[in-house]
C-alpha cells in the first residue's frame, strides 16, 4: 500500500530512505543530523542475538525509556520521531544489535 503520510520536502532535504545501523554497547548515531534540518524517523527495525536494552534519542534527549528487546519493529509513519534541528538520531544500547532506520532529513 502506498505511503499517504504527508511529508514536505525542502531545499537541501532528503527523501526518506533506509539507513543501515550496527549497534554496540553505548550511544550509537543511527542518522547523522545536519545543521538547520530535522531528522524524521518513520520506522525502526532491529535484531539482536541476545537480549539488549535500547533507548531511542533526539541527540542526548530520550524519546523512549529503556526497552528490552531481541527483535524490535516500530512503524511511526503517521507520527514520526522528530529530532531537534541539527541533532542526530541516536540509539543507546546495552549490547550488540543490527538493523535499519527509515528516515528523512528536512
Amino acid at each position: 500500500m502506498a505511503n499517504t503520510s504527508p511529508r514536505q520536502q525542502y531545499c537541501g532535504s532528503t527523501e526518506a530512505c533506509w539507513h543501515p545501523v550496527t549497534l554496540v554497547a553505548g550511544s550509537n548515531v543511527a542518522v547523522k543530523g545536519v545543521a538547520g534540518y530535522q531528522v524524521k524517523v518513520y520506522s525502526v527495525f532491529l535484531g539482536s542475538a541476545a537480549s539488549a536494552n535500547i533507548t531511542l534519542q533526539d541527540g542526548g534527549t530520550p524519546f523512549t525509556g529503556a526497552m528490552p528487546m531481541t527483535g524490535l519493529c516500530f512503524d511511526t509513519q503517521d507520527k514520526p520521531f522528530i529530532c531537534s534541528a541539527g541533532n542526530d538520531f541516536v540509539i543507546t544500547s546495552t549490547g550488540n544489535a543490527a538493523g535499519c532506520v527509515f528516515a528523512s532529513i528536512n
